[in-house]
């Protein structure tokens, strides 16, 4: 197999297995400047927001991935490990950050490694109508 053959080949399949993840953000978020957002335990994430589409990706920093995970091993408050959930906690943080009171997440899916992208709405939530006096 010459050279090419397996330059061509192997971009394949790191193509499949980020599933094109890179492409894609380049499409959907290369036109927007990042907002830093701050969590508990040292973490700390980059959101890329798309509001075109409704989209966030949200990108932790590395030296803060490992710094939280160092947290976690000694803290008993701070155990939740799962990113999209701490990608969701980022977003939340972003909208009070930016005072959208009616955003909030919808939605998360992993795009490539540690990155995820997540869905937002930011339709007011209905006012309860008060009770008919009887």
């Amino acid at each position: 197999m010459s050279l090419t053959a397996r330059f061509l080949v192997l971009g394949a399949l790191a193509a499949t297995v980020t599933g094109c993840s890179v492409a894609y953000q380049v499409e959907y978020y290369s036109h927007v400047g990042p907002a830093h957002v701050e969590l508990s335990c040292g973490q700390s994430f980059q959101l890329f927001e798309n509001p075109g589409h409704r989209l966030i990706l949200v990108k932790p920093y590395p030296v803060s991935e490992a710094a939280y995970l160092a947290c976690t091993a000694f803290s008993r408050d701070a155990r939740n490990a799962d990113i999209s959930a701490r990608a969701m906690q980022a977003v939340e943080r972003h909208f009070e950050k930016t005072k959208r009171p009616d955003c909030r997440g919808t939605g998360a899916r992993a795009m490539g490694l540690g990155n995820v992208e997540v869905t937002y709405d930011c339709t007011p939530k209905p006012v309860p109508k008060p009770a008919a006096a009887r």
